[in-house]
């Protein structure tokens, strides 16, 4: 999950889309709508299975690969973690009244995991 300024956010989703779309990234991602928007725009790349640590942290290295091609004028400064959809539905954002991390896992946390693939 990332949010990107609605003035480079076409060329944020093209390259997100693309890596998606040839396999490099997870199994699909998606933007919401930013026409006539002034806040961050939020971008989602999906893995299938969030408890699978290798495809997770694949995912980020390789997110954050594609985030290093752009002009540092339009590219992102962070991304925000990995979130699973069912947070959302149980209304689990950054200030929730359960005082609950909004993310399963932080991009700092996942940097921080020792995998080895195979």
């Amino acid at each position: 999950m990332m949010f990107v300024p609605p003035s480079s956010a076409d060329q944020v989703w093209t390259i997100l889309a693309r890596s998606t779309i040839s396999g490099k990234l997870g199994c699909s991602a998606k933007i919401a709508p930013c026409l006539g928007q002034n806040t961050n725009v939020l971008i989602c790349v999906y893995v299938r299975d969030c408890t699978i640590i290798t495809d997770v942290k694949r995912v980020l290295l390789t997110l954050q690969d594609a985030i290093k091609t752009l002009p540092d004028s339009i590219r992102p400064p962070t991304l925000a973690g990995f979130k699973p959809d069912i947070f959302t539905d149980l209304g689990i954002y950054q200030q929730n009244h359960w005082r609950l991390p909004p993310v399963l896992y932080t991009v700092e946390q996942i940097s921080n995991w020792d995998v080895s693939e195979g």
